[in-house]
């Protein structure tokens, strides 16, 4: 068991309470405040010289030791206490003017970015440090003007693998060798294997490659080793090309390529209008390797999201994405609210996703954060999902809060990615009331000193992201862009991981400014070391954890199924109601999906048909009608719903949808008989009901229920007879108004 050395017992043992007693700012920080499984900052501290220097990696030996990379500025390069060596030769003295300049000052112009790995005037470095990260053991740089280093891993057999941007002197860096039939871009990568005691390139390749998308590096599970750049590749461990896949740059959209088997995964956001508001709509897609467009999240009309059986309008955006160690898709999204559809399955806008996932694994998931009481933000939700079973493994919601008010605040997580036991590894920004872990932070950011209680951060959660590991503000980090989601988006951290002996070990690297709010831990590097920049990085050791097998999907009871539909709401109004086809912003919503709720839906925008009278205590009938034209979430293989059978046909080159006819008895406040006509078929129906108060004003009432039915019985079981008997669940969902 890893355990918190003593030192680090202590603990903020109280808040002072506010004019309004403790917020969740309070209450939070005490929870996490000393973490049940630590994620222990055992050193870290700054690196870098008199120059400009930022950190772009860094990965562990097989005994614990550490290499750090990264790229320098000059006019020097020099560390501490140990003696740098040229890896090859300089040839010249490049220019270093920068275009970066310290933080902004009132009065001052605009702060100007610093270099990011297309700078290519400057030269790599590597330090390698000890077991115990407090000496320097060894360090070299790459001559000037040889390009910019983007990666670095460290193979089990302690093979060193280096990746970037070839610059123009990068022919006194080693002899390389070009590969040939490389992918037609502008530029070139490289990588190469350097001897464990970093002497000299053992061999060294180069790539045609586009410079606006840096190349980084990982292992598969049998040594092969995996670069993803703009496009995606492995290598031998003898740097023999093994495969290679094309992909484009992410312009709008963020993206991330499965490293096993180069499928792309790729989110943004579309404007659109509910009918109540403008939303900003989230979008996930998922294809193959070969580029075919396999499945599609969350893209919900806006029609849909907009009636009063969902409201769901919260502007959504999915801005980051990545796989974690088992292939797993990492979720980053963001809403300005807390009515999100976000907060729901990426399939199914009406089930939780938290609730699936517990249902899924057995465990909880999630921190408990909440939006309530919330104006206008920017909260992050996180996600892990299984896409070949189109299970949401585990989902959080992430924000700071307010001290002095019980509200929540800003956050935003601009990197993820997982540790060696697949702990969830964050970085990003927060708004005042970052919730750190008080016993492990890096900083001595305090409210009773009135300090800003956020800014940049680093963060670990477990997998199943309900518990924090690590958390803190790291003052002056996060200067220098190291990876590139969009055409917008980039990444200000980068990491290592390996499992050593039972205990995961993580690096978190930076580009930082000298600040005196950063409180290092057993420093190699007493200071800040000069110029503007320096590189930050933080080690962090915690146990291995380990998860148990995730439940079996299996199909939904018929009571479960009617869970939610389970009779006379309370405050229900009393009396007699219309439901009209003339209802304006009401529509009826039907919704046919598979037992399991594991893959696509099909939602219909319906009207009610003619004029229709029911009594909130359970009497009445109405028929609603939804047109095939009217289905939503045209999505999965092919653009079709996945729900097997002859749904769908083809008219002159287009899906084409059966109509849907429902007409609904109440038999009672809590049970409904339905007549079914649907895909040439005519279906007898019964299930469950509910009869509540409408949404949002309260005035009418809603009436929602559950059938259960067959594919067989709807004509859908013609593509696989072996299909014929698996359920299907129709929901309605009608709104009645006041007589």
């Amino acid at each position: 068991m890893f355990r918190l050395p003593i030192r680090s017992i202590l603990v903020l043992a109280a808040f002072t309470a506010s004019a309004h007693g403790q917020t969740r700012y309070h209450q939070y920080t005490q929870q996490f405040a000393n973490p049940k499984q630590p994620a222990v900052p055992v050193a870290s501290g700054y690196l870098g010289g008199e120059g400009d220097e930022y950190l772009i990696g860094g990965a562990f030996f097989p005994d614990g030791s550490l290499v750090l990379a990264g790229n320098a500025f000059g006019p020097t390069f020099a560390m501490p206490g140990a003696q740098v060596r040229v890896l090859g030769r300089d040839t010249h003295a490049p220019d270093f003017s920068m275009p970066f300049q310290a933080p902004r000052r009132e009065g001052q112009s605009p702060r100007m970015q610093p270099p990011n790995w297309e700078h290519l005037a400057g030269a790599g470095f590597l330090v390698k440090l000890d077991s115990e990260y407090r000496r320097i053991e060894s360090a070299i740089r790459f001559p000037w003007g040889s390009g910019s280093l983007t990666d670095v891993v460290i193979s089990e057999q302690g093979h060193i693998y280096v990746t970037g941007i070839v610059g123009p002197q990068f022919a006194a860096l080693t002899p390389s060798r070009e590969l040939p039939r490389s992918f037609e871009e502008p530029d070139q990568a490289f990588l190469g294997r350097l001897t464990p005691d970093l002497q000299r390139f053992e061999w060294c390749i180069r790539f045609n490659e586009n410079k606006q998308q840096p190349p980084k590096l990982g292992f598969l599970e049998d040594g092969t080793i995996s670069l993803i750049a703009k496009n995606a590749y492995h290598f031998s461990p003898e740097g023999e090309p093994l495969k290679a896949t094309r992909h484009g740059l992410p312009g709008g959209y963020t993206r991330a390529i499965h490293p096993m088997t180069h499928a792309l995964a790729r989110g943004r956001d579309h404007n659109t209008r509910t009918g109540w508001e403008p939303w900003r709509r989230p979008t996930l897609q998922l294809f193959d390797e070969a580029g075919t467009h396999t499945d599609t999240f969350y893209q919900w009309d806006a029609q849909l999201v907009g009636t009063n059986w969902s409201r769901l309008v919260s502007d959504s955006d999915i801005r980051l994405l990545n796989y974690d160690q088992a292939g797993n898709l990492l979720v980053v999204g963001w809403s300005d609210g807390g009515n999100s559809v976000l907060e729901y399955l990426p399939q199914d806008l009406r089930t939780s996703v938290q609730a699936d996932a517990r249902r899924r694994t057995g465990e909880g998931t999630g921190l408990g954060f909440s939006t309530w009481g919330a104006g206008v933000g920017s909260f992050t939700h996180m996600m892990k999902i299984d896409t070949d079973e189109v299970v949401v493994l585990g989902k959080t919601l992430f924000c700071a809060y307010l001290g002095d008010r019980n509200r929540p605040n800003s956050a935003s997580v601009e990197f993820i990615n997982s540790a060696a036991d697949n702990s969830v590894l964050i970085g990003g920004g927060s708004a005042w009331g970052l919730i750190e872990t008080s016993s492990l932070k890096l900083n001595t950011l305090s409210v009773e000193n009135d300090d800003y209680m956020g800014g940049a951060f680093v963060a670990v959660l477990n997998e199943r992201m309900n518990d924090i590991r690590f958390s803190s503000a790291l003052p002056g980090a996060g200067q220098v862009s190291l990876n590139r989601h969009s055409g917008s988006r980039e990444a200000k951290y980068a990491t290592g991981t390996r499992n050593i002996n039972g205990v995961t070990h993580v690096v978190f690297v930076s580009g930082a400014v000298d600040h005196d709010k950063f409180k290092p831990a057993n420093p190699v590097q007493q200071a800040f070391g000069g110029g503007n920049l320096d590189g930050l990085f933080v080690v962090l050791r915690m146990d291995t954890l380990e998860l148990g097998t995730p439940r079996p999907l299996e199909e939904e009871s018929a009571a479960a199924a009617g869970e939610r539909e389970g009779g006379r709401q309370r405050n229900t109004p009393d009396g007699t109601f219309q439901i009209s086809q003339g209802m304006n912003r009401h529509f009826s919503v039907l919704y046919l999906r598979d037992s399991t709720r594991r893959r696509w839906p099909i939602y219909i925008l319906a009207r009610p048909e003619g004029e229709s009278r029911v009594d909130s205590a359970g009497s009445g009938q109405f028929r609603i009608k939804g047109p095939g034209s009217n289905v939503q979430l045209l999505q999965g293989r092919r653009q079709e719903p996945r729900l097997a059978g002859n749904l769908v046909r083809q008219e002159n080159g287009n899906n084409v949808y059966p109509d849907m006819d429902l007409a609904v008895r109440l038999v009672s406040a809590d049970r409904a008989q339905g007549m079914l006509r649907f895909n040439g078929r005519t279906v007898e129906l019964e299930g469950p009901c509910t009869i509540g108060p409408s949404r949002p004003s309260g005035h009418g009432i809603q009436i929602g229920g559950t059938f259960r039915t067959t594919k067989a019985a709807l004509g859908l079981d013609g593509r696989d007879p072996d299909d014929a008997n698996d359920v299907l669940i129709l929901e309605y969902w009608v709104p009645g108004r006041p007589l």
